[in-house]
């Protein structure tokens, strides 16, 4: 009986003397391999980072690839168009300024009114001319088209802004002119009055 106990404590304390350094390094293997897995799931999140980004240029590259053709042909339209508004309303002002020439038409601020007029269709056409003169060659691959299609846009943006500029001064001129003209037939129609009315008194 003695001899079991004394095997039996033996066994005990060689199963403590095996599993306490085990359980000692249990906590330092634990550790570790957290660390371990933190790195990995912060190699994980960069990676995916990565792929989004990656992914995410490759969409924008098919949307603008699949835009471009579509672009191309806007871009000429724009300019075209503001052209062809400057070449419209200059055509009306020139005709206005003959009719004040000829003495069709006149009232008494024609120089200040022709005046802005001017200014404004200088204005004008420094901004369409600016339109013209943009060199924007719409290409998918350069990191800049962004800039490039802002700067393009804004150009576009003003030279609407001093188109629209334009033809309210011409307007204005072209309304006074008009408002003279009617006064005036309204004073040479009151004064045929007056003489048919003194041609039948007599």
């Amino acid at each position: 009986m003695k001899r079991t106990i004394g095997i039996s404590a033996m066994s005990l304390l060689f199963a403590l003397v095996v599993t306490v350094p085990s359980l000692a390094q249990a906590p330092v293997q634990g550790q570790d391999r957290g660390a371990e897995a933190r790195a990995n799931a912060q190699e994980r999140v960069e990676q995916i980072r990565q792929d989004v980004q990656e992914r995410r240029a490759q969409v924008m590259q098919d949307v603008c690839e699949r835009r471009q053709d579509r672009l191309q042909e806007n871009i000429p339209n724009l300019a075209r168009g503001a052209t062809a508004l400057q070449n419209a309303m200059d055509s009306i002002y020139e005709r206005v300024q003959g009719f004040y020439e000829d003495g069709q038409l006149t009232v008494s601020n024609y120089d200040e009114l022709n005046d802005n007029v001017a200014a404004a269709q200088a204005d004008a056409a420094a901004s369409v001319e600016a339109v013209l003169e943009f060199e924007f060659e719409l290409d998918c691959e350069d990191p800049n088209l962004g800039e490039q299609m802002d700067g393009f846009r804004q150009a576009v943006s003003e030279a609407r802004e001093e188109l629209k500029e334009y033809r309210g001064e011409l307007v204005e001129l072209i309304r006074a002119l008009r408002a003279e003209a009617a006064e005036e037939n309204a004073q040479d129609s009151e004064d045929e009055d007056d003489e048919g009315d003194n041609d039948d008194e007599q």
